[in-house]
């Protein structure tokens, strides 16, 4: 069975990812100092660099299950998610429909952080498209939504890990 899942980028998030870094790089680097604050200028000029390094080192690469945990790769690390509470997993193919972003980024290299939706309440958002995502609902902790590129295999293989990562 499958356990590695790419995670695909949405229209969504290209276009928002290479508008907003053009647009503070292009603040950053392409606005000149004033010139009676042209050494304290170097703040500003650090800024758009920073945010788009910065929310780059969390984008989400794609999706591991193993070991009775989801793995979800980033650019430099892994964040593990134990299934041993997974209550339910679903696939939506439109979950971010009506969305609030509590807290996160909301579309600089991926979806990810705090997220409110009416019906399903507050959940994690782990994610690259804003279509086709899977809600993993756990008896601990709040729901986590992500997007691989086969989401009906990746339910499947989550709900396989699940229940072997069951306390017998």
């Amino acid at each position: 069975m499958k356990t590695t899942f790419k995670a695909p980028w949405g229209a969504t998030l290209k276009w928002t990812s290479s508008l907003a870094t053009l647009l503070l790089l292009g603040i950053s680097l392409g606005i000149p100092a004033p010139e009676e604050i042209g050494y304290f200028w170097w703040p500003i000029r650090l800024a758009g660099p920073v945010l788009v390094i910065g929310t780059a080192l969390y984008t989400v690469r794609g999706y591991q299950i193993h070991d009775g945990a989801l793995h979800v790769q980033r650019l430099l690390w892994k964040t593990k998610i134990p299934l041993s509470s997974l209550s339910a997993v679903e696939f939506r193919p439109q979950t971010f429909g009506w969305a609030w972003r509590t807290f996160g980024n909301g579309g600089l290299f991926s979806f990810s952080g705090w997220y409110f939706q009416t019906g399903l309440g507050s959940f994690r958002a782990l994610a690259t498209k804003l279509t086709d995502a899977v809600i993993l609902k756990f008896n601990d902790h709040k729901p986590i939504v992500v997007t691989p590129e086969t989401p009906e295999a990746f339910a499947q293989a989550v709900r396989e890990e699940a229940i072997k990562s069951k306390p017998q």
